[in-house]
């Protein structure tokens, strides 16, 4: 689970640092989005992450955990952004 949690926090800081190059575009959260997923799902089917696993309720790698963890990866945007936000702007 701690793998899953590191991923996340190096491709979220990756791609805030990139975001940059699209953020007046419209449709810039889309793509934001669409490379979030994409990169979670590299990570976890290359390094064979698998969320289900990590939580105990399989005891070998599964895709469908592997499929969870891409999403957890992904999903771990708002979390992540906020922390970033807040250590880069200070606590409000």
């Amino acid at each position: 689970m701690s793998g899953i949690m590191v991923f996340s926090v190096i491709m979220w800081t990756l791609i805030d640092r990139v975001k940059k190059l699209w953020e007046g575009v419209p449709w810039g959260k889309w793509l934001t989005t669409g490379l979030a997923v994409e990169t979670g799902f590299l990570l976890a089917f290359g390094y064979n992450l698998d969320l289900l696993l990590a939580a105990g309720l399989t005891e070998r790698i599964t895709v469908g955990g592997q499929i969870f963890a891409g999403l957890a990866l992904a999903a771990g945007s708002s979390c992540i952004n906020e922390l970033l936000e807040k250590m880069r702007g200070g606590v409000t």
